[in-house]
C-alpha cells in the first residue's frame, strides 16, 4: 500500500488516536511506514468523557504522536450523535483543557480544538486570554497567569505621517508638535471673566 502511495504526492493523511494506548508497536509501525514514503500524517482526536478529557492524558499522546511523526491537528467537541451523550463532555471542559495544554508543552503538540457545529461546519475555540484592552495596548494573561501588557501597532496613517517629519522634529519617533496662541486680555471689572477666552485681535500677531 505504502509503495503504491507515494507514486500520487501530494498525499496527506489523517489518522484518529483519541488515547495513549492506542499508539503500539503495530500501529507505530504503520505510521513510520507512511513517514517514511514522505506522506505527512496528522491526527484528529475527539474528546470522550471519562477517557481522553484529562490534560494529562492528551499531553502524553500528543507527545507519543509527535515522536512518531504525527501532527496533532484537531480536538474535536464531540457530536451530537444519538447514542453518544455519555461521552460527550461540556465545551468549557474542552477549553479548560486547553488552557492546560497551552505553555505546558511545545506548540507542536498542540492541537485546534474544534466544535463541528450543526449547519456552522468547524469552529475553532481558545481561552480567552484577553483581560481587559485600552486604546493603545491588550492586557493578557498568559499560561502562569501573569499579567501582561502588549502595545498594538501605530495606525499607518500615524507612521506616514511621522516618516515625514525630519529627524530634529522626532523624540523616539514621536512627534514634536509647537502650539502657538495669543495671551489671554484682561477683562473688564464690568463684564465675565472669559470675556476674551476666545478673543483673537487682528492687530496683534500671534506669540
Amino acid at each position: 500500500l505504502v509503495e503504491m502511495l507515494k507514486k500520487y504526492h501530494p498525499i496527506f493523511v489523517n489518522v484518529h488516536f483519541e488515547h495513549p494506548t492506542e499508539i503500539t508497536a503495530e500501529s507505530r509501525k504503520a505510521c513510520e511506514m507512511l513517514a517514511d514514503a514522505g506522506i505527512p500524517l496528522s491526527n484528529q482526536a475527539v474528546l470522550l468523557k471519562g477517557i481522553n478529557d484529562d490534560p494529562k492524558v492528551l499531553k502524553e499522546l500528543f507527545h507519543k504522536l509527535i515522536q512518531m511523526r504525527v501532527k496533532p491537528y484537531y480536538l474535536y467537541q464531540a457530536d451530537q450523535v444519538k447514542g453518544t451523550e455519555h461521552f460527550r463532555t461540556t465545551i468549557e471542559k474542552g477549553i479548560e483543557v486547553m488552557k492546560n495544554l497551552y505553555g505546558f508543552t511545545s506548540g507542536m503538540c498542540v492541537p485546534q480544538f474544534i466544535v463541528d457545529a450543526p449547519g456552522g461546519g468547524k469552529i475553532p475555540l481558545v481561552p480567552d486570554y484577553v483581560q481587559y484592552r485600552t486604546e493603545e495596548s491588550l492586557f493578557l494573561e498568559n499560561f502562569e497567569g501573569k499579567l501582561v501588557e502588549y502595545k498594538n501597532p501605530i495606525e499607518a496613517e500615524t507612521v506616514d505621517a511621522v516618516a515625514e517629519l525630519k529627524p530634529k522634529d522626532r523624540i523616539n519617533g514621536k512627534m514634536r508638535i509647537a502650539v502657538a496662541f495669543n495671551l489671554k486680555k484682561e477683562a473688564p471689572t464690568n463684564q465675565p471673566e472669559d470675556a476674551y477666552a476666545e478673543f483673537d485681535d487682528i492687530a496683534v500677531p500671534l506669540a
